[in-house]
This record gives structure tokens, C-alpha cells and sequence, in this order.
């Protein structure tokens, strides 16, 4: 689950960045000064950053696949968190921080 959350994050991220070709300039520029090559996997990151037009239709192709998984998992999970936490008030809340 945390592998799913990250890998949205790092997509909404990346959508949020609108001077996405100028960073991987100067990420190749900052390798290359490095590591006196140029990267092996330079072509294919840019590749990756420019698909990113439409984040969301990118989202949700990318989970076509694993929906029925995905669904079934939060709802496993989401009757065990109901059962400990009870009803949710600011007397609750402030219990679980402090524990």
C-alpha cells in the first residue's frame, strides 16, 4: 500500500512541476559533471516526464489493472481501523496522539 501511495505522490509531484524539461536538463548536466558520461537511462527518463500531460488519465490507466485488488484491500482494512477507532470526536483524537 505504501509502494501505491508513494507512486502517486511522485506522479502528483511531477505534474505539479511545469518546467519539468529544463530540471532534466539539468539533472543530465549535473551527471555529466559528476560522473564525466552522460546517463545510460537519459533517454527513457525523458520519455517518462513527457507522458505526463494529463496526470490523472495517466493515474488511471496505470491502476486499470490492479482496481479490483486495490478495492478489496482498502476495504479489508477499512473494517479493522472502524472497529478500533469507534466514533470518531475530538475527545478520540486527542487519545490516539497521545498514546
Amino acid at each position: 500500500m505504501d509502494l501505491l501511495i508513494s507512486y502517486v505522490q511522485v506522479q502528483l509531484l511531477l505534474s505539479s512541476i511545469s518546467e519539468r524539461k529544463q530540471i532534466i536538463g539539468v539533472y543530465a548536466l549535473a551527471f555529466r559533471v559528476t560522473h564525466v558520461s552522460m546517463e545510460p537511462t537519459f533517454a527513457q527518463l525523458g520519455l517518462y516526464v513527457n507522458e505526463h500531460t494529463n496526470t490523472w488519465k495517466k493515474l488511471q490507466r496505470d491502476f486499470e489493472n490492479v482496481s479490483p485488488f486495490l478495492a478489496s484491500m482498502i476495504l479489508s482494512v477499512s473494517s479493522s481501523y472502524s472497529k478500533g477507532i469507534g466514533k470518531i470526536d475530538r475527545k478520540n483524537i486527542e487519545q490516539y496522539r497521545d498514546t
